[in-house]
């Protein structure tokens, strides 16, 4: 059992405060972890220039009001009664996490009072006190920016090929343009990712744009898009999720990568500007409003990209 959890800490303020925000675990270099089976996941740490993967229990849990439900239940859950005089004073640990999610629901629709987390990452992080990216700085953290540049806005159509895969990684910055097929383009842009391993892919609508198309380009060669630490491929839902920037919320579609984060600029945007200053959230105009605009920089307007790979690629790269 993790003191943490029990609320006993060690004697000091400071002390507590350090591991209710950060966590009690001191284990660094921790990247990312994933589902790996019904009570396993898979942790990838950092150690010098390698990404290391290790499996470790996961033990769902959630804090309930009284033990006697979940006592009764077939999956044998583990009931711990926790310090204090907060209502709900039991910790609830079960072997597996169908058994969780099957508990859990059984006791939302009796009308039980409890506590749990959705996802199964947050249950090991603040069950074992983990914390991703712990000891690192930000320039420790392996980022990858990507950007794509195609003749047409629609995936499905024939003639809206990807032609241009714009990649950088700190100093490192990589041009994949169409040559062959779209499909050999497709094949490198994975083995660039594979090679330059990031622990995050960034870009601007990256969730509405540029992973949707990529996939379904994909899709259109019998391909997939295998990025994941695993060798998975990125994994689109089919359903739309909402993210809320201030008092808006809006539409998006999740994307997950295994093994890494996704992190939308598009989004992050409007989550920054909290006074609502900026006149469009498009790329160009957001740099152009917050002073990022490299003197040297050209921009192309859309319209106009799929002329240009036709009759002026060499703009179209310095774009």
């Amino acid at each position: 059992m993790n003191d943490h959890l029990l609320g006993r800490h060690a004697p000091g303020t400071n002390i507590e405060t350090e591991h209710l925000l950060y966590g009690a675990d001191s284990a660094p270099g921790l990247v990312a972890v994933e589902m790996a089976g019904p009570d396993r996941v898979r942790v990838y740490r950092r150690d010098g220039d390698s990404t290391l993967a290790e499996d470790d229990a996961l033990e769902p849990w959630l804090l309930a009001a009284r033990p006697e439900p979940w006592a009764a239940l077939r999956s044998k859950p583990r009931i711990e009664p926790l310090d204090g005089l907060h209502p709900l004073r039991f910790l609830v640990t079960f072997p597996t996490w169908p058994a969780f999610l099957d508990a859990a629901r059984a006791a939302r629709d009796a009308g039980e009072r409890m506590f749990r987390l959705r996802s199964p990452v947050e249950h090991y992080l603040t069950r074992t006190g983990r914390t991703l990216f712990k000891g690192m700085t930000f320039d420790d953290v392996r980022r990858l920016q990507l950007d794509i540049e195609t003749t047409g806005f629609d995936p499905s159509r024939p003639e809206s090929e990807v032609i241009i895969v714009a990649l950088r990684a700190g100093t490192h910055e990589e041009f994949l343009v169409l040559e062959d097929s779209e499909a050999q383009l497709l094949d490198c842009l994975g083995e660039a990712i594979a090679r330059l391993d990031p622990d995050v892919i960034e870009g601007h609508n990256l969730f509405n744009f540029d992973l949707p198309f990529l996939q379904e380009r994909a899709r259109r060669w019998g391909l997939s898009l295998p990025w994941g630490r695993d060798g998975s491929p990125v994994w689109i839902d089919e359903r739309t999720s909402r993210f809320k920037a201030g008092p808006l919320t809006m539409p998006y579609t999740p994307a997950h990568i295994h093994g890494r984060h996704v992190v939308d600029t598009y989004q992050q945007i409007q989550r920054y500007d909290t006074g609502g200053k900026l006149s469009s959230y498009g790329l160009k105009n957001a740099i152009d409003e917050l002073g990022l605009t490299r003197p040297d920089r050209s921009f192309v307007p859309g319209d106009q990209i799929a002329l240009l790979w036709r009759t002026d690629r060499d703009r179209l790269l310095r774009y």
